[in-house]
């Protein structure tokens, strides 16, 4: 791969970018797990889930099927289950999400935008923001 890049300048510009956009990820996440609440991390990893799966066309204007269970969720934000469990029912009092059989919908995109500290910019898609403006 090496020699290839070396005598393809387009394909040496794509891993060069591709290598920018894992930084930028690998910099916001170690934001989010260092300095943020639970609901702020949980808030910020349903915020990227429904991005990324919205630029990829899998998401509808408030909604995204749901593949993570609570222990995936725990994986990832670096909580415990329980406390996962607890959050994810805060957050539906606030009603801020709704998860039902495995599909998340997104009832207030801008609060939890907001609380998760969520700017899109670092996943170099198209806002998440203009699916909710069309629903509206």
């Amino acid at each position: 791969m090496e020699s290839q890049a070396a005598n393809d300048a387009g394909l040496m510009k794509f891993l060069w970018r591709q290598a920018q956009f894992t930084q930028q990820i690998q910099a916001e996440w170690l934001v989010n797990l260092g300095r943020k609440n639970a609901i702020e991390r949980l808030s910020h990893l349903l915020c990227e889930l429904y991005t990324r799966l919205s630029s990829a066309g899998a998401a509808d204007q408030k909604s995204c099927d749901m593949p993570l269970t609570q222990l995936d969720l725990a994986d990832l934000a670096g909580l415990t289950p329980v406390h996962v469990n607890r959050t994810l029912q805060e957050m539906r009092s606030m009603q801020l999400i709704e998860l039902q059989s495995r599909r998340l919908t997104i009832l207030d995109w801008e609060s939890l935008r907001r609380i998760a500290w969520f700017d899109p910019t670092y996943l170099a898609v198209r806002s998440a923001r203009d699916s909710f403006q069309a629903a509206a």
